[in-house]
């Protein structure tokens, strides 16, 4: 059972966060990637850095508005990664050091969108 607000513990090779991987090379990650992706876990965080497979599926319960307020004013290391995660975040920044953020999504075609929160 997990305590609110806290997350459970992980195997040493199933991690949320690739940079904490004992030992990181490209199978390694690959094989992390693979491993969360076949159990739904579509996001895993690379430091700051939000990695999104597309399951091609819809994972029920993943964008809720019940999510949603599980995520919102948490801190990136709080929960599981996802997408809701760095958005909570990257508002919280903009409102508690007034400054713009920036998101930047890239895909598989090389497209690049900029996702600006900004100060009004």
């Amino acid at each position: 059972m997990t305590t609110p607000g806290r997350r459970p513990k992980q195997h040493k090779d199933a991690v949320d966060d690739l940079v904490l991987l004992e030992e990181i090379n490209e199978k390694k990650i690959v094989d992390t990637l693979s491993n969360r992706y076949n159990t739904d876990l579509i996001y895993t965080n690379i430091g700051p850095v939000l990695i999104a497979i597309n399951p091609f599926k819809l994972i029920v319960g993943n964008y809720t508005d019940a999510k949603i307020r599980e995520y919102k004013g948490k801190k990136s290391y709080e929960l599981a990664p996802h997408v809701f995660a760095l958005a909570s975040e990257a508002y919280s920044n903009m409102i508690s050091y007034r400054e713009n953020q920036c998101i930047i999504i890239t895909g598989e075609s090389g497209s690049v969108t900029h996702i600006f929160y900004r100060m009004i």
